[in-house]
């Protein structure tokens, strides 16, 4: 890859759109196989050619800043997720309206981010709108919807409502178990959340049950 787009900087231009899609793929490598630093100066960079080439506000400009705040809240940096976030979901709803299955993924993961910084009235709205959407676009049965389902259930525990998180958190973890199309990171977000679930209501046993098949999943 790094060949390939020295090749095409070279005969298309250092902000060509092509050089960028070239380093958005070379970042998503990267990040897989550890080199963190690396994928995020790589996607920051294809979104500047991105900005350049689009336009401030275009759907892959959005999609660019999806990542970034994805990887970044990987990172721990929920502040700067948080804003990086929400710039990609206000930019999706504005091109793409706010029913469209983009919003979705885009509500999931800021209700996901607020969730890890400990706030849980407003993800626990984007989850159960988001869940609408992947309902309407996908199925009830659809991992996505899972993972929306997963993220009301984490808000309402965040609240101390276990009994009603219960259900939802089951079901989110059995769907996403069974279907081997989702991603591993939402398998494993799943069932530690279970694990979360017992442990701060008082049941120890089902709480290991489920951080041992975390630490499987690992």
């Amino acid at each position: 890859y790094n060949e390939t787009i020295a090749m095409q900087k070279k005969l298309l231009g250092e902000k060509h759109p092509t050089v960028g899609l070239l380093m958005n793929n070379l970042a998503y490598l990267k990040y897989a196989d550890g080199d963190h630093d690396e994928a995020m100066a790589l996607a920051v960079a294809s979104l500047e050619i991105k900005r350049e080439a689009l336009g401030d506000e275009h759907p892959e400009v959005a999609d660019g800043l999806y990542t970034i705040g994805l990887w970044t809240m990987d990172s721990g940096d929920y502040d700067t997720a948080e804003a990086i976030l929400r710039e990609s979901l206000a930019m999706n709803m504005k091109l793409l309206g706010r029913e469209h299955r983009s919003v979705a993924d885009n509500m999931v993961l800021l209700a996901n981010c607020l969730i890890a910084s400990g706030r849980y009235e407003e993800p626990l709205s984007l989850a159960v709108e988001a869940r609408g959407l992947y309902v309407a676009a996908l199925s009830e049965d659809h991992w996505r919807t899972a993972v929306a389902i997963g993220a009301q259930g984490a808000a309402l525990a965040g609240q101390g409502k276990y009994e009603q998180a219960e259900p939802l958190l089951l079901r989110s973890h059995g769907v996403l178990s069974e279907d081997p199309s989702a991603q591993t990171r939402y398998v494993d977000d799943a069932t530690r959340r279970l694990a979360a679930l017992y442990s701060e209501w008082g049941k120890p046993d089902r709480a290991a049950e489920y951080l041992a098949a975390a630490e499987v999943l690992n």
